[in-house]
């Protein structure tokens, strides 16, 4: 039998049962995981640890050895605070204005066999 998550949405707004609605499964999952990507490293009360901070590297060289350190900081967060997120793979497109981060996930006991879900987001240079 699969497991079924609950919990509050990342999106923050009045919707028929009020300001704070519930989302299941794939949508909290993914909303956690946009979460654990774009806090930074220390903006967490009583958890400094939680977070990648992806926009913290948006101005670093691109080269293969920062995305190689994105890549593994992405891989021990979702470890350490999303246990039920299997990472299928992590990637990265780079141009003058947009850093663009494509992650490939499973969940577990959640997602159907060979089913793979897919979180993109781009991060804006201002």
């Amino acid at each position: 039998m699969a497991k079924k998550f609950y919990g509050i949405g990342l999106n923050l707004g009045h919707g028929s049962k009020g300001f704070l609605s519930t989302v299941a499964d794939k949508r909290l999952v993914t909303d956690d995981l946009t979460a654990l990507l774009f806090t930074n490293p220390g903006e967490r009360i009583n958890n400094p640890d939680f977070g990648v901070g992806l926009e913290r590297f948006l101005f670093e060289p691109n080269d293969s050895v920062l995305v190689d350190v994105i890549k593994k900081t992405i891989v021990s967060q979702v470890n350490k605070y999303l246990s039920i997120v299997n990472i299928v793979s992590i990637g990265f497109t780079n141009n003058e204005d947009i850093l663009r981060c494509k992650l490939m996930f499973t969940i577990k006991d959640v997602t159907a066999v060979g089913e793979v879900l897919t979180l993109q987001r781009d991060i804006q240079r201002t």
